[in-house]
């Protein structure tokens, strides 16, 4: 056998020696390189381990959901998913997504309107939590429920004014909510008793002691008149406490943005809707389809895609008996139902309560420069 061996090895040229060398110079070789390039591999994993613990990663809608612990009903606005509406994206051949924004506590996007309202007049010193303050609005349903259900849970009272010919389910929503409801014949923005006129002055009425009442800033406050004793004695630090106690009544006016101040309804969206449809997209967002009321989602969403991507199209979608359709594409703020001998003397705006309008807001101001086309 060990003849046999040997005329092999002569074959390559190979002594039993000089194999056993060769053989354990291969092995020495393969072993090094192996731990060499072991040891490679765990020094770029920990490298990216390192790296991926060094980036700051903002938590997405279902993180935030099933991680965090939020701050009572008002924690809960927002964030909310989007969804992807299959039939139409299968038979488009497109990704058509919906905003789920009935997932908000009080049922629509109105509640980040409401909270940011709440929020700004907070900060601003024109409302206290737990003062006996009144918040008064005018609306057709949506925003006077998220401002019932938000202002409960801040600590106030709501005083709603809407038409008397709005759905009874809603009316009967605010009353469940704690909300006072009073309920007007619709009229033109221009009578004293269409009801956010009605609205801010009921706000108005509240107080007999003007606050601010300041109508080209547009902004209503007013509080409860106080004993006629005088403060004279007291330290600023009294006299602040009292203020802070005494009862306001404050109209949201959510139509208007007249000035930085008053844009709480676009800034919710500009902050908060728009950033969220731009994050949860990953910025593959080519077009933004939205109807309007007070015009502050169209403005504020509409506003901020524009600005992290140029080319996203803004369409506004107008149900008939809207204005707003023609004065996009015809600059004309027009509906066939103002026209001579057709216009009621109670004239609705739509036939869907809460889209569309037949005046233009200040809100809707905003999102003019920014809509793209329009659809009815």
């Amino acid at each position: 056998m060990s003849t046999l061996v040997e005329k092999v090895l002569s074959l390559f040229g190979r002594t039993p020696g000089r194999l056993s060398r060769d053989l354990y110079v291969g092995v020495l070789i393969g072993a090094s390189l192996s731990l060499s390039s072991t040891t490679l591999v765990l020094l770029y994993q920990r490298q990216k381990a390192r790296r991926h613990d060094e980036l700051k990663y903002e938590a997405t809608p279902i993180d935030i959901v099933r991680k965090e612990v939020v701050e009572g009903v008002c924690g809960l606005v927002g964030n909310t998913p989007l969804v992807r509406i299959n039939s139409l994206s299968d038979a488009l051949g497109v990704e058509i997504l919906g905003k789920a924004e009935f997932l908000n506590p009080g049922g629509s996007i109105k509640d980040r309107v409401a909270l940011q309202i709440i929020n700004d007049a907070e900060q601003a010193g024109l409302l206290y939590p737990h003062s006996g303050s009144t918040i008064f609005e005018g609306t057709v349903g949506s925003t006077g429920i998220s401002i019932a259900t938000i202002g409960r849970a801040r600590g106030y009272e709501t005083t709603i004014i809407m038409p008397d010919d709005v759905a009874e389910e809603k009316s009967k929503a605010l009353e469940a909510l704690g909300a006072t409801v009073e309920k007007v014949r619709p009229s033109s923005i221009v009578d004293k008793k269409q009801f956010v006129n009605v609205a801010r002055q009921r706000a108005l009425d509240f107080g007999s002691t003007e606050i601010s009442n300041d109508q080209d800033e547009g902004i209503t406050v007013t509080a409860k008149a106080g004993s006629s004793d005088s403060s004279s004695g007291r330290s600023s630090f009294d006299t602040q406490i009292e203020t802070e106690r005494k009862p306001r009544g404050f109209f949201a006016d959510q139509f208007e943005a007249s000035y930085e101040a008053n844009r709480s309804n676009y800034n919710a969206h500009y902050r908060g809707t728009g950033p969220e449809i731009w994050r949860q997209t990953n910025g593959e967002v080519d077009a933004f389809v939205s109807g309007a009321g007070t015009g502050g989602t169209i403005a504020g969403v509409g506003r901020y895609l524009k600005s992290m991507k140029p080319g996203v199209s803004v369409v506004l979608s107008d149900p008939q008996g809207s204005g707003l359709y023609n004065k996009v594409k015809y600059g004309v703020m027009f509906n066939a139902k103002e026209s001579e001998g057709t216009k009621r003397r109670h004239q609705v705006d739509t036939v869907v309560e809460g889209i569309g309008i037949n005046r233009l807001t200040h809100n809707f101001e905003l999102a003019l420069p920014v809509i793209d086309d329009a659809y009815r």
